[in-house]
């Protein structure tokens, strides 16, 4: 049997019962067991008809020009890139929308509502049909490791095992 609860606030495993939290962090809770099943790559996207009214970053200094649309989770808004040579660099982005949940973020930009850092799976199908395209494709959003976190290796029931086996073969 398999409950599904979808949320971006942090939960007690004992508590809540829940036998696995999936994590997109690079900092998983401490004191619980945390096995990395792949990597999230994103990619920072707009619709061809924002762009047209807005115009299109050149640098990331341009950001600061346009409407960004961020994670609410993320104290700070900042977007953190990896440059051509390898350097890391931070910008601070602002905009009139913040949500928690990606596919809300991806639906005001494809709405021309703005510049997102969607999730590169989650946003393949629109760039594929033109509805969003990439901009400032010279810097590589951070990636960010995707967990299964839970609490014990020594009681961890054969399906959470099978489970996590499984997500890991296709999350890479």
């Amino acid at each position: 049997r398999v409950e599904l609860d979808v949320n971006n606030h942090p939960v007690s495993l004992v508590g809540e019962r829940i036998d696995v939290a999936i994590r997109i962090t690079d900092n998983p809770e401490p004191g619980m067991i945390a096995r990395r099943l792949g990597e999230c790559r994103s990619v920072l996207c707009a619709s061809p008809g924002y762009l047209a009214a807005r115009g299109t970053p050149q640098t990331l200094e341009d950001l600061a020009q346009h409407n960004c649309l961020h994670y609410s989770f993320f104290a700070g808004q900042s977007w953190h890139f990896v440059t051509g040579e390898g350097e890391q660099v931070s910008v601070a982005v602002s905009g009139n929308l913040s949500a928690s949940i990606s596919s809300l973020l991806m639906e005001s930009a494809i709405q021309d509502g703005g510049i997102a850092m969607l999730p590169e799976r989650e946003a393949q199908v629109a760039l594929s049909a033109g509805r969003l395209v990439p901009v400032l494709t010279s810097f590589t959003p951070k990636s960010l490791a995707i967990y299964g976190i839970y609490q014990s290796r020594e009681y961890q029931p054969a399906a959470l095992r099978v489970f996590l086996d499984e997500l890991a073969c296709n999350l890479r």
